[in-house]
């Protein structure tokens, strides 16, 4: 009974705004259902404290299990999984990610073929999760996105450019790799069984004969360098030639 007060005194306090956020997380993307078993994965020093418990309320809003994992990030270079996030990973009927050190080729050897319903949370700050992007309705997103994916699928090439300077073009070469397009699968619904949130990420495909010029004014990088005067990458036959 205690343990449920705070509970309770926990949602009181939950912002309507981080409520909005978390909620388009749990129920619009990682489509949460009544009785899943939810792991909501969180990598120590990435994601707020604050974030994940939104998350969790959420989902037991919607009568599931949340199950809470915290761990430390996967040193660079290394295909060790630690078991508690990998167990998260292959026996949750749901994931809720907040763990960037795990790459996808890591990842790909141990849920290929397989449909669980997965959703990369990039709202890891409480700004974030407030934020209009995150409260933006993912199902209108997926509308976009299938619009414009169908768009693409007529294209032949392609060209980007900006007021910066960048002015570079090619031709689309089709659909990208195995593991990439694993990661964009459809469901029975239409939809990516593994997304991102919030939205913005689309379908990617491989580009060839590549050239131009891409102006770079801020890199984002630790720290939030931005170079003294713009960097300037030229390209030709899809390598780049100078910087």
């Amino acid at each position: 009974e205690k343990k449920y007060s705070k509970q309770k005194q926990g949602e009181k306090k939950m912002d309507h705004l981080i409520e909005d956020g978390a909620k388009n997380c749990v129920i619009d993307c990682a489509r949460v259902k009544k009785g899943s078993q939810v792991y909501v994965v969180n990598q120590k020093g990435a994601v707020a404290e604050e974030v994940s418990h939104a998350i969790q309320q959420i989902v037991e809003r919607e009568n599931a299990k949340a199950i809470a994992v915290w761990e430390e990030a996967i040193p660079k270079g290394s295909d060790k999984i630690p078991p508690n996030v990998l167990e998260a990973f292959t026996k949750g009927d749901v994931v809720i990610s907040h763990y960037p050190s795990l790459k996808r080729e890591v990842l790909h050897p141990h849920v290929q073929g397989d449909t669980r319903s997965r959703a990369t949370n990039r709202a890891v700050s409480r700004e974030l999760l407030q934020s209009e992007w995150a409260r933006f309705p993912y199902g209108l997103l997926l509308t976009i996105i299938g619009t414009l994916d169908a768009i693409l699928a007529d294209g032949k090439e392609w060209r980007i450019t900006s007021p910066r300077g960048t002015d570079v073009k090619g031709k689309i070469g089709g659909m990208e790799s195995a593991v990439a397009q694993a990661y964009f699968a459809r469901g029975e619904d239409d939809s990516r069984a593994s997304r991102n949130f919030p939205g913005g990420v689309h379908t990617p495909v491989m580009s060839t004969e590549t050239e131009g010029v891409i102006v770079v004014d801020h890199a984002n990088v630790r720290g939030g360098f931005r170079p003294a005067e713009p960097i300037r990458i030229e390209l030709k036959d899809s390598k780049v030639t100078s910087i």
